[in-house]
């Protein structure tokens, strides 16, 4: 089992996560990035006592990710909305997905689907795990499997490879497949040597590096 990676750190920084959404870390994480999308999440505070238009709103977005509707659905999630509307999101998502190549994403091109946090399959994995892993686990896994698959130009947690590392560090937190981990650790050394350079990224590379000796330090 690995023990270390092979870029080290003996600095430690972490995010400052409001905890008024959730105690999990791994919750307060994705929303404090969810958090950011201020413009979006208080387009939808004026609906929450209308559900029909909340939906009908929610149909309309044109992006699927976090930075659209799965995002939308992690908020409403996070405030323990009616779980009929949530579902009704998810399906629609779900329904939305195109498959590129054999694998599910979404679709922001003619050719390609993405697999970032923001905007891609790692942000919708991300969205139905917090929701309800063990409900959507099937999915999951068939969406995971685009993750493993070399798509990445970029480096950073928003729309890079860190991302990606975070969210199949997660899989592998709730499924011990150890393919999610080797992959993980493969983007993370990757990453690792961009931000060397890049102090933003050095910031965001520490933060996914502590999950991963959090996790591994569990077998």
């Amino acid at each position: 089992m690995l023990n270390n990676l092979d870029i080290e750190t003996s600095e430690f920084i972490e995010y400052n996560l409001s905890v008024d959404f959730a105690n999990d870390v791994e919750c307060l994480n994705i929303v404090k990035i969810i958090s950011w999308q201020k413009d979006l999440i208080e387009k939808y505070t004026s609906y929450l006592d209308d559900k029909v238009s909340l939906i009908t709103h929610l149909k309309k977005e044109p992006k699927l990710g976090l930075d659209g509707i799965s995002g939308i659905i992690l908020y409403l999630n996070s405030l323990s909305y009616d779980k009929a509307v949530i579902e009704e999101g998810i399906n629609y998502i779900l329904d939305n997905l195109v498959e590129v190549d054999g694998t599910k994403g979404i679709k922001i091109s003619d050719v390609g689907v993405s697999v970032y946090l923001s905007n891609g399959t790692a942000g919708v994995i991300q969205m139905l795990m917090l929701v309800n892993f063990e409900k959507y686990r099937e999915i999951i896994i068939q969406l995971a499997d685009g993750l493993l698959i070399e798509y990445a130009q970029f480096a950073d947690l928003w729309d890079g490879m860190l991302g990606i590392s975070y969210t199949l560090l997660n899989l592998f937190d709730k499924t011990r497949d150890v393919i999610y981990l080797t992959k993980a650790k493969e983007l993370l050394i990757s990453s690792g040597i961009l931000a060397e350079q890049n102090k933003i990224l050095e910031k965001e590379f520490i933060y996914v590096l502590s999950y991963y000796k959090k996790v591994i330090s569990f077998n």
